[in-house]
């Protein structure tokens, strides 16, 4: 049986009310369900991930910046606007779907850029733009700005219901300002009338230091946002799990993640997924110039070497896969 550690909320509803009948946005949603279940290798990734910065004003208990690894031991940077640009320009030329702007880091750091990313993104067409944030950068005018960009999803990474919890978690965290700064956003995409094209998520990392609150944590977001998401803690560098389950492992799948997306780093590295935050498996470096973009290393020998390892769920010899916790990659049995 294959699991996920995603469970959305609402999720299918609220998709329904902004999408609509919309071809481009489903043919976009077939796409990422079935490439990965037939092994079908697009032209290029239905979805990248852009990093437009690995710094972050947090440093959460599940997160590398909380316990920093090797990666996060070297400096910390903001991506160029012309290795953005050229991202996004070769995406809308060989169909790239989705972009979420973020990956280790705190997008909103990026301020001159942030908002002119997804606008950007938006004006050459991708589908889908979306942006993670903790929310505690979000004041009036960056709200202003991100609803106005065009933006089609924001998630919030809240992680707790309570202020002693959330500041458990999330350290360095301001569990006031972030709900100022949610509810003034709600409130302005309101004012703004978005709320039928822009949809607000927020979404809670589930571990021993929270799962006691998450009813409170639904009965406080669902009458405010159109879907609540729920993720199972995921070892990122840690040997250590923090919330324990009902299943247990009888072997390794192939994981859907590089038949889906790829991963571009604020420095122009190419990184087959979301969840090698170490860099383990380096597909190479963003470098126009030569030919070496996105498409060349999609369709690359490395990663065609990797995929190949799954299909054969030989995933214990790739290194950033050996240790991964991703649920999608695991057979799993329900335990007793």
């Amino acid at each position: 049986m294959r699991m996920t550690a995603f469970k959305e909320i609402n999720g299918i509803k609220s998709k329904i009310k902004h999408h609509g009948l919309d071809y481009g946005y489903w043919s976009y949603r077939m796409k990422w369900r079935l490439a990965p279940r037939f092994h079908f290798i697009t032209k290029f990734p239905t979805h990248l991930d852009i990093e437009l910065t690995n710094a972050c004003n947090l440093k959460c208990v599940m997160c590398p910046h909380g316990f920093p690894t090797p990666e996060f031991k070297k400096t910390l940077g903001f991506m160029d606007e012309k290795l953005l640009t050229n991202l996004i320009d070769e995406g809308a030329e060989k169909g790239l779907c989705s972009i979420k702007f973020n990956w280790r880091g705190e997008a909103l750091l990026h301020k001159k850029l942030a908002a002119k990313a997804v606008s950007y993104a938006k004006s050459k067409g991708i589908v889908e733009v979306a942006l993670n944030t903790n929310g505690l950068l979000l004041d009036n005018e960056m709200s202003a700005a991100m609803i106005d960009s065009g933006l089609d999803l924001i998630i919030f990474s809240i992680d707790g219901n309570s202020k002693a919890t959330y500041e458990q978690v999330r350290k360095g965290g301001d569990f006031d300002r972030m709900l100022s700064n949610v509810y003034g956003f709600l409130k302005m995409r309101e004012e703004k009338k978005r709320t039928r094209d822009m949809q607000v998520r927020v979404q809670m990392v589930k571990m021993d230091h929270n799962i006691h609150e998450v009813q409170d944590f639904l009965n406080r977001w669902r009458p405010l946002v159109d879907s609540i998401s729920f993720q199972d803690y995921t070892n990122r560098g840690e040997q250590d799990e923090r919330l324990k389950g009902s299943h247990v492992s009888t072997g390794r799948l192939p994981c859907p993640q590089i038949w889906q997306r790829m991963v571009v780093a604020w420095d122009g590295k190419v990184i087959m997924c979301c969840r090698d935050w170490d860099s383990k498996n380096l597909l190479g470096i963003i470098d126009y110039d030569s030919g070496k973009n996105v498409e060349y290393f999609w369709h690359g020998e490395e990663l065609k070497r990797i995929r190949k390892l799954h299909l054969e769920k030989r995933l214990n010899e790739v290194v950033a896969c050996k240790d991964c916790q991703y649920k999608e990659s695991y057979n799993w049995k329900r335990n007793g």
